[in-house]
């Protein structure tokens, strides 16, 4: 879902306030230097702005939205077709949000966040990684930035580019 004029502290007390409701989400969260009083810091800060993924059926969200002042500005993400037809809210696939979770849960240098840029589509070779902290996690084999990488895409939402995988711990699939 999107947050309607999310600044990093609004999107992050929505989840707080989502987590106190025991509604399970996902806020992709990526470390960022900045100055702080002259010292350079490394904060944790949202990956993807205005960008929060929630667990739960349309009614429940739907209501939430409706119901809770703190939830107002919440979006759907809409999916536009081409030709004629209604526009439908994007729902992710379990085994892709957990795709991209696992990869998106390891905070440093190795991997890099795109929003908004859709990677299903590239031509690549579809791949499973074998071992490692990324074991089992499947992708498409993209150039991005001159190097060659593993790219977990949520089709029309986000993408997340892993930096070098050896190529013996990759399996086609």
């Amino acid at each position: 879902m999107r947050v309607a004029y999310g600044r990093e502290e609004r999107v992050i007390a929505i989840k707080d306030y989502l987590d106190s409701l025991s509604i399970e989400n996902f806020l992709p969260m990526q470390r960022k230097a900045e100055e702080v009083n002259g010292h350079v810091k490394n904060m944790l800060r949202p990956a993807i702005s205005n960008l929060i993924f929630i667990h739960a059926t349309k009614e429940t969200i739907s209501d939430l939205k409706h119901t809770r002042k703190q939830l107002f500005p919440l979006r759907y993400m809409m999916w536009h077709p081409t030709v004629n037809k209604q526009p439908t809210i994007i729902s992710i696939p379990n085994y892709q949000m957990e795709n991209f979770m696992r990869v998106a849960s390891v905070q440093d240098d190795r991997v890099m966040f795109f929003q908004d840029k859709d990677f299903s589509h590239k031509i690549g070779r579809r791949v499973k990684i074998t071992d490692g902290i990324f074991k089992d996690v499947e992708g498409i084999v993209c150039r991005v930035k001159k190097d060659r990488r593993v790219v977990v895409s949520l089709a029309g939402v986000a993408s997340i580019a892993i930096s070098y995988i050896s190529p013996s711990l990759l399996e086609e699939i």
